[in-house]
């Protein structure tokens, strides 16, 4: 009897993880890495005189409960084409992605630093 409960306890939870799993995935496809690292790079002149090379795009997660907006650190990358120390990569801009599911669009913002809100939208 213990052994059903667990097997069907078991069903359940995998059940219950798998179908939050793929709503996420159908609900948030157009808000993949690969949708949103293109649309930062194409708006990377309204943030820094920088070129697309000489910058690095780093995922640094939800900006609130909501994972529909992600923030990215805009940062320097530094080399021998860009020039600076390899062993740092100062921060220039934070941007945060957000997700209209109604729409199905990606608009980015600056992070206003001082409010810690979204800022001048970039597309």
């Amino acid at each position: 009897m213990r052994r059903a409960i667990k097997i069907n306890l078991g069903i359940l939870v995998f059940t219950y993880a798998l179908s939050g799993i793929c709503i996420a995935k159908d609900a948030h496809n157009l808000a993949s890495q690969d949708v949103i690292l293109p649309l930062i790079q194409s708006n990377i002149g309204a943030i820094t005189e920088l070129s697309v090379e000489c910058i690095i795009v780093e995922n640094e997660g939800e900006f609130d409960t909501s994972d529909l907006l992600i923030l990215w650190a805009i940062r320097e990358n530094h080399n021998q084409t860009c020039g600076g120390d390899p062993d740092t990569a100062p921060v220039i801009q934070r941007v945060v992605s957000v997700f209209n599911a109604h729409q199905k669009s990606i608009d980015l913002f600056i992070l206003d630093a001082d409010c810690m809100c979204l800022g001048k939208k970039l597309n």
